[in-house]
């Protein structure tokens, strides 16, 4: 039997990179009766880092050489205008649609003068249009501040989810912290292991600077 749904309910996932945030959520959404319940998956425009030709563009995909690995269809929307969540769910004309899932929510942008902002697009979703909204997303960027909107968004979720990974420097199975390999000019840029990496608190201490790996002394 499915997982029943909660109307009105935020759950988010949350964490570093590659300790499993949307495996957790994907897992989540396999649980719920699809005889019962509609769903939308929805992720940034932005994230299209491991489609490796223009017809991947629509899929969610595992990080590559994961253990755990997925590939599901997903509607990308742009990041500056997270409304558009709502235009689609609208669109549905043929089927009433009960949760909303939501990858990367870091990458979405707060309120602008052209758009009223992820925050609120999720508000309007729980107490407008009584929706069970999942996501997932980075709580913090390389620097170790808060990631977007982030900070807003755990706030008002019901039940948040503090995922880690395993340190890359030392092992250690609680590593929290990304961190870039190689310094970056954009402060936002979406990249996978060829770019970034996670470590616990002892290592991006003493082998990051201001979240840039340090160059290694190999001798």
């Amino acid at each position: 039997m499915g997982r029943i749904l909660s109307p009105g309910k935020f759950e988010l996932w949350t964490g570093c990179m590659f300790s499993n945030k949307t495996i957790k959520m994907l897992a989540r959404k396999a649980q719920i009766n699809y005889s019962v319940y509609n769903s939308l998956l929805i992720g940034s425009g932005r994230d299209t880092r491991y489609a490796e030709n223009e017809s991947e563009i629509n899929l969610l995909k595992s990080h590559p050489g994961s253990t755990l690995t997925y590939k599901e269809k997903i509607i990308r929307i742009s990041d500056e205008l997270p409304e558009k969540i709502i235009e689609y769910i609208n669109e549905a004309k043929n089927k009433k649609i009960h949760a909303v899932f939501i990858d990367e929510l870091q990458f979405f942008s707060g309120k602008t003068e052209t758009s009223i902002g992820i925050v609120r697009v999720i508000e309007k979703l729980l107490k407008e249009m009584d929706m069970h909204v999942f996501g997932n997303g980075l709580n913090l960027d390389y620097r170790q501040n808060y990631f977007g909107q982030m900070k807003y968004l755990i706030d008002m979720a019901d039940e948040v989810h503090y995922e880690y990974a395993t340190c890359e420097l030392c092992r250690n199975m609680e590593a929290r912290y990304g961190f870039r390999k190689k310094p970056l000019e954009e402060l936002v840029v979406a990249g996978g292991k060829d770019l970034y990496g996670v470590a616990c608190g002892k290592c991006y201490e003493k082998y990051t600077y201001e979240g840039v790996l340090k160059k290694q002394n190999n001798s």
